[in-house]
């Protein structure tokens, strides 16, 4: 029997397809609808940028008019007689703007930070949604060794339970001791079916991310492990606030309004001056007489009075850009705030991690004393199973810490807008 277990335990492995954190972000961007709207809407922002630029070609119009019948009045003897005739006209017109201070130029430069926040919307939630498959990796990965505790803690508990029945046949032990393992072994796999379930939940949202199945012949890479103990120093801390204010995608979006608002008060400013066209018509006639019609000039109109309509938007320009500067401000001092948090947080993770393991270290040791203590008859089973509950506990806390760490490195990342998902964060 132990070798067909062992058989069929190598063919799962065998058979099973690591899962690849790389494929699945990839996989999760090309599925995702989020990506596919903020893509649809970089490629809205590329047209309108080609409208804008469009401006600065003339514009060329063919126009043709035929009316079967129309009335023309003609002077005859003093006086007007009308008559019905057939009319025809064609005429080709070409219109430029060559002059318009500006307008144009800036129109271009606002629809190019428009497309150029769109990009970094797209880039920033692709990193987002790729943080967000990290952490669900992680969350499989942590409830997985979680069920793997519980059921190597099972386990034990049986083999603690058949001790208690030989002693208790012995005469050795009382059936209280029968009575209270298998109440917490009830408990443990109780424990069991609950780290089962959060790894199923775990395992749908990581599908619900990727938009397909993990099936079950999966088998995942350990990431968390505790190889990242390095602790930030003040210098480097000051180094990361400097990269978050250069990196920051949120930041770069907000300077982006920000030149957005300077252009748009430009514009604005540029409105008060009239546009000069120049024009040219060649055409051809055809009713009561056939003749070609030749129409070459400049064009401008002068606004004497807008109801102040002008000043208002100027001012209105002025006010979005304050507004986008404190809303600037606010963002980087919340990020700024968000970063040293973090980073503190991180630190102080090194040193939980480490008590964790020594816990363990302790707890495992005293629980082999424990158990050969038990068999001798120096201590009762309620000190053995407090052995074994602690060094559980620890072994849980600590996958929680480096769980728990691992997230403030990849949130680290995420808002240095760095690739790296798996590393310690660049400096």
């Amino acid at each position: 029997m132990k070798y067909i277990y062992l058989f069929l335990l190598f063919s799962f492995y065998i058979n099973a397809t690591t899962l690849n954190i790389d494929e699945l972000i990839n996989k999760a961007i090309q599925s995702n609808p989020d990506i596919k709207t903020m893509q649809n809407q970089k490629s809205m922002n590329l047209h309108d940028e080609d409208i804008s630029k469009s401006s600065r070609l003339p514009t060329l119009n063919l126009n043709l008019d035929y009316n079967p019948t129309k009335t023309f009045a003609l002077p005859q003897n003093g006086q007007f007689t009308t008559i019905d005739n057939s009319y025809k006209h064609a005429d080709l017109t070409l219109n430029y703007v060559l002059f318009d201070f500006f307008q144009t130029k800036y129109k271009i430069e606002m629809s190019k930070n428009k497309t150029a926040i769109s990009q970094i919307m797209l880039d920033d939630s692709k990193k987002l949604l790729a943080y967000k498959v990290k952490k669900t990796y992680d969350t499989l990965v942590l409830e997985d060794a979680n069920k793997k505790i519980e059921f190597e803690n099972l386990k034990y508990h049986k083999e603690l339970l058949a001790q208690a029945k030989a002693f208790y046949l012995a005469g050795l032990k009382t059936s209280a001791d029968i009575d209270s393992i298998n109440a917490s072994l009830l408990e443990v796999e109780n424990s069991l079916v609950i780290a089962q379930s959060k790894f199923e939940k775990a395992k749908i949202a990581m599908q619900y991310l990727i938009g397909e199945s993990l099936g079950d012949d999966f088998v995942l890479k350990n990431t968390l492990n505790a190889d990242r103990m390095k602790s930030y120093s003040e210098k480097e801390v000051e180094m990361l606030k400097t990269k978050l204010l250069s990196n920051n995608n949120s930041l770069k979006m907000a300077d982006l309004l920000i030149n957005n608002s300077d252009t748009n008060i430009d514009l604005q400013k540029s409105k008060r001056y009239p546009a000069v066209n120049i024009f040219a018509t060649y055409g051809y006639e055809d009713s009561l007489n056939s003749y070609d019609t030749k129409v070459v000039g400049v064009h401008t109109s002068i606004s004497l009075f807008d109801g102040n309509k002008n000043s208002a938007e100027v001012q209105k320009a002025f006010i979005e850009k304050n507004k986008n500067l404190n809303e600037y401000e606010s963002k980087k001092h919340a990020l700024e705030e968000t970063l040293m948090g973090l980073l503190m947080d991180s630190n102080r993770y090194i040193y939980t991690i480490k008590a964790k393991q020594n816990i363990i270290h302790s707890a495992q040791s005293a629980r082999k004393i424990m158990n050969a203590r038990y068999k001798e008859g120096l201590v009762t089973y309620i000190e053995v199973l407090d052995a074994i509950r602690v060094e559980n506990s620890a072994k849980k806390a600590l996958l929680q810490a480096i769980f728990e760490r691992n997230d403030i490195l990849n949130t680290v990342s995420y808002l240095l807008n760095e690739n790296n998902f798996q590393k310690k964060v660049d400096l």
